[in-house]
């Protein structure tokens, strides 16, 4: 798992990739231009703050106390999971339904998407 990595509060969730996934999410990474001002910053950033979880026996993760923390979960605060196809983001509830839809960039993108695949969201 992955925190996102952002400073907006209104935006912290956590990032859970497949073990093939992440694989291939961390070579991504290695393959950047370590020469270019920030590289390494950004792989440090990304690499220090991976948290590798386990499954339990009916296939449920634990998060951890600095992870719960990362998110804002107090107690047994509930979460909203979203499936990304070989990742999925996981949220604490008021985050999730605190952000924006769309950026205005976003919002253009999905209009033509929508008049180019009909679907319904």
């Amino acid at each position: 798992v992955l925190p996102s990595l952002l400073d907006e509060p209104e935006k912290k969730h956590l990032i859970a990739y497949t073990e093939p996934a992440y694989v291939e999410f961390e070579k991504g990474i290695e393959a950047l231009d370590s020469s270019e001002d920030g590289v390494e910053e950004v792989k440090d950033a990304i690499f220090g703050s991976v948290h590798e979880l386990d499954l339990d026996k009916v296939n449920r993760i634990t998060l951890t106390k600095g992870l719960r923390e990362d998110l804002q979960l107090e107690g047994e605060g509930e979460v909203v999971l979203v499936g990304r196809v070989r990742t999925f983001q996981i949220w604490a509830s008021p985050a999730y339904d605190s952000r924006p839809r769309f950026s205005p960039d976003a919002a253009r993108l999905y209009a033509n998407l929508k008049k180019k695949v009909p679907f319904e969201i």
